[in-house]
Order: C-alpha cells, then sequence, then structure tokens
C-alpha cells in the first residue's frame, strides 16, 4: 500500500472517523466526494460567468466542508480561491478552481486507503 501524502489529509481527524468503523467513513467520504463534486461543478460556472462573489460564497462552504472531514490540502486550495476573490484576481481564481477536480480525487483515493 502506497503511503498517503501528508499534505492532504489530516490525520487525526480522518483517525476519529476511522475509530467509528469502515461503514462510518466510507459514508462519510461518498457523501463529501459527491456533495464536493457539486460544488466544484458550480464554482466552474461561477468561475466561467467571472462571478467573484459566488465563487467566494461557493469556495468558503467547500472550504468547511473540506476541514471538517479532514481534506485539508482540499480546505487549503478553498482558502486561497477566497483570498484571490477577495483580491479581485479572476485570472488566477479561475486557475485555482481548474485544480480543485484532480486534487478532490487524489483526496479521495487517499481516503480509500485509510480504510481499506
Amino acid at each position: 500500500m502506497q503511503s498517503i501524502d501528508p499534505n492532504l489529509l489530516d490525520m487525526e481527524t480522518v483517525g476519529n472517523f476511522v475509530e467509528m468503523g469502515t461503514e462510518v467513513i466510507s459514508s462519510l467520504v461518498d457523501l463529501y466526494i459527491d456533495n464536493s463534486t457539486q460544488e466544484i461543478q458550480a464554482l466552474s460556472r461561477h468561475a466561467l460567468a467571472g462571478n467573484l462573489d459566488e465563487i467566494k460564497k461557493t469556495a468558503h462552504s467547500l472550504k468547511g466542508a473540506s476541514y471538517n472531514t479532514g481534506a485539508n490540502a482540499m480546505g487549503m486550495l478553498c482558502l486561497q480561491i477566497e483570498k484571490m476573490t477577495q483580491e479581485h484576481n479572476l485570472e488566477v481564481t479561475r486557475d485555482l478552481v481548474a485544480q480543485l477536480p484532480d486534487l478532490l480525487e487524489k483526496t479521495r483515493l487517499a481516503f480509500l486507503q485509510t480504510y481499506e
């Protein structure tokens, strides 16, 4: 088994869920991935439209969900997106939003490794 990138997940938070059992973390990860996928799709639409206010709101929501589930890298990227919207930097915001799908997939795989 490959080691989990320590920057992707907060293993203390994830460990708390793992202690509750495989079914709990599996359900949590599925819910997080499904919701995050929808949030990322919304972020992509808002980025295409240049709607910085909606990007900021959606990134804030995804950031909170990410930190609460231990997906720290996702949370940190969402924080960067929020900061760029506050600076009205649409170009960098769009670049950061474009990174989310790949990072979510890496995060999903890291979560799976925690309960294999």
